[in-house]
């Protein structure tokens, strides 16, 4: 199967065999949870490796996407857990959903699609069962239903509603995920209309490039964390057309323009965010790459917006076609 992007790009798909599934496995899906729970809280997510890369790629174009961008959302989380869950013995696949207010109506078309989760099938009760792992949108349970079936309602978020519903007529896209919460990048729970649909009876092959193409529809960059311990939550986020970064701990907010920013060195840059950084017991390494990235961001802000963001998406950006997550 292949997904026509509007740029005519395709996302390529295979179809899963299952002829030779696995018996679920109890126990080893609870295990699975556990390293579920632990990349969620564990990781963070950072958009802005993609500046480097991107400048550097204008140079050489030998580098590699996936070397810089170790830490992009859904699926470095996915890449992390499923080589964890293949040494337990769980043979998962890529799934990917339709796009759904990912970015802008042109930014939603150009991808097709945006989120990525985990899938298990195995057989139950002598029927197939699918089970979701979703550390990107930090779904710390399974989802579960079987084949041609709706699954049962699961908890998110404390407060809200997360389930998979099958829908018969749509071939290329027969089940959805549905939400009715989401956690905004103030880690304030609010209202949400998420409609994810998918097919898991194919795999998403080239996953890279798949999450290449996404930086073409991001008007904002973000590094962010889901901590256990609200007091080492954080979230930076530059929101690239405007020429602003924002600063969110679970206390305090601080914005900078970038033409505030100009002014100082690289290393003043680094003094201004070390505090943060060891708030939320993210590495000095990490800082330093960071740091680079935004040093290079506020003094190439236009080569990168030029190279990477699809004129499109810039046109409907400006015209109020905005996401505020």
């Amino acid at each position: 199967m292949q997904i026509k992007r509007a740029d005519n790009s395709v996302i390529k798909k295979r179809k899963i065999n299952f002829k030779t599934l696995q018996s679920y496995d109890d126990n080893k899906v609870k295990q699975a949870v556990n390293y579920l729970k632990e990349e969620i809280a564990n990781n963070f997510v950072s958009h802005f490796d993609n500046i480097s890369y991107v400048l550097k790629q204008q140079k050489d174009r030998n580098i590699n996407f996936s070397s810089y961008n170790k830490n992009t959302g859904c699926i470095s989380d996915c890449k992390r857990l499923k080589k964890k869950l293949t040494k337990i013995g769980l043979k998962t696949y890529f799934a990917s959903c339709k796009a759904n207010g990912f970015s802008n109506p042109a930014g939603d078309a150009l991808v097709q699609e945006a989120h990525v989760f985990l899938l298990y099938p195995a057989l139950k009760n002598e029927k197939v069962y699918f089970t979701i792992f979703d550390p990107g949108f930090r779904v710390t349970n399974v989802i579960s239903f079987y084949d041609g079936q709706n699954s049962s309602e699961y908890s998110y978020l404390s407060q809200g509603i997360i389930k998979v519903n099958f829908i018969e007529n749509n071939v290329t896209y027969p089940y959805e995920l549905t939400v009715n919460k989401r956690l905004t990048y103030k880690h304030e729970v609010t209202d949400a209309d998420i409609h994810w649909i998918f097919n898991p009876y194919y795999e998403t092959l080239n996953i890279n490039d798949y999450n290449e193409k996404l930086y073409h529809a991001m008007f904002s960059l973000k590094l962010m964390n889901y901590p256990n311990d609200l007091n080492k939550y954080i979230c930076i986020c530059s929101k690239i057309l405007e020429k602003s970064i924002e600063i969110y701990t679970f206390y305090k907010c601080q914005t900078y323009s970038f033409e505030q920013l100009l002014s100082f060195n690289q290393k003043e840059l680094e003094n201004i965010l070390k505090k943060y950084f060891l708030q939320a017991g993210i590495s000095i390494k990490e800082l330093k790459k960071f740091t680079e990235n935004i040093f290079l961001l506020i003094h190439n802000a236009n080569a990168y917006i030029n190279c990477v963001i699809d004129p499109k998406v810039i046109e409907e950006y400006r015209n109020g076609h905005k996401l505020n997550r």
